[in-house]
């Protein structure tokens, strides 16, 4: 390479001295994009539920849901309930029968899982449409939940305790 060529492609990068950055910011962005739209499609959100949180804390099931936990069975970290027109695919949750006394004994372990009284939470889990899929209680705001097509729903571990959390005897 000559003199004569250093100073000419010097001067073409003074003149468009963005353009690398243009070429690869329209490659990225759209790329991005497509990743997050694609992921986020199929994923369930929360709607905080005064209705759901009362049920749990009456010791009341509602009847259209299959029951499941995390954590012990006799202290569980969260209480997942999944309508019956759906079917939940995980590793992470047990199905469970929620009769009065074993919801009675959760919600005393929820709300009092550390030094001081826990706050709760109760949520139910909507499609993307908008529909009630699910419900949620926990000290925890929720876990991913997928809801796939033909209508599977996948739930995802919880990843991280409260910090108030104590421990159990254990």
């Amino acid at each position: 390479m000559t003199a004569g060529t250093k100073k000419e492609n010097l001067k073409r990068a003074a003149v468009c001295p963005g353009t690398r950055c243009f070429v690869v910011c329209a490659l990225i962005i759209p790329a991005g994009a497509l990743i997050i739209f694609g992921c986020a499609q199929n994923f369930g959100r929360y709607q905080l539920s005064d209705e759901v949180r009362d049920a749990f804390e009456s010791y009341r099931a509602l009847p259209d849901y299959i029951y499941y936990y995390t954590g012990r069975e006799h202290r569980p970290d969260a209480v997942l309930g999944v309508h019956r027109d759906y079917k939940l695919e995980s590793d992470f949750w047990s199905e469970i029968d929620p009769t009065p006394a074993r919801l009675k004994a959760w919600i005393g372990q929820l709300t009092h899982a550390g030094p001081s009284r826990q706050t709760v939470y109760g949520y139910y889990i909507l499609d993307t449409a908008g529909r009630r899929v699910g419900i949620w209680y926990s000290r925890f705001s929720g876990v991913p939940v997928k809801v796939e097509a033909d209508n599977r729903i996948v739930a995802y571990a919880l990843l991280e305790q409260p910090a108030a959390s104590g421990g159990d005897g254990e």
